[in-house]
């Protein structure tokens, strides 16, 4: 890892480890992307919070893990660890039990219906996940206020955006889609 690589080589003393924030456990994902657009931290491999998409091993890794053996000891140990977050979140879907009522209200906030277009825009300002999709063939660029917008107005899935902000690539071939931390354009 380079982080690791870069402890050894510059030593503990030249890092240091901050908490930039403390936030809701709900929210952690979203502050971590926002930490992520905006501070750019040279020794983050993965470019999204909580998803390892985009992220190779060398091949030197992938020889490391074919030719690894393991122990009966610890093939026990990872069957037991398997089963008891398997059995946790079991439990933890059993607690959050919710009822139709509720479930359904849910639904419609996660399908944004309870809020207006200049709310969910300010959400996604406040948030930091403004999405730039320029049209390289026209020049013609659109600004979104959250991911999902863009990907619902070019007609293809949250992941599927996700992958290209990550990979930098066109999608299509021809929409260039960045994230744009900080303040919002009103350009739309």
């Amino acid at each position: 890892m380079p982080i690791t690589k870069a402890l050894l080589k510059y030593g503990y003393s030249n890092f240091k480890l901050e908490i930039l924030e403390y936030c809701e456990v709900e929210n952690v994902l979203a502050r971590e992307q926002y930490y992520l657009d905006t501070n750019k931290p040279e020794y983050n491999i993965l470019k999204v919070a909580g998803n390892s998409a985009g992220f190779v091993h060398s091949e030197e890794s992938k020889g490391l893990m074919r030719g690894r053996k393991l122990s009966e000891e610890s093939k026990a140990k990872m069957r037991k660890s398997s089963k008891e977050r398997f059995e946790r979140e079991r439990k933890i879907g059993q607690i959050n039990k919710h009822s139709e009522d509720t479930i359904a209200k849910i639904r419609a906030f996660r399908l944004g219906r309870n809020h207006s277009e200049e709310t969910r825009n300010k959400i996604g300002v406040a948030l930091g996940t403004i999405v730039k999709v320029t049209d390289q063939e026209t020049g013609i660029t659109n600004i979104y206020y959250s991911k999902t917008q863009a990907a619902k107005e070019l007609s293809t899935s949250l992941d599927t955006v996700r992958r290209y902000i990550i990979s930098g690539k066109p999608f299509k071939g021809k929409y260039l889609i960045e994230i744009i931390p900080g303040e919002a354009s009103s350009e739309n």
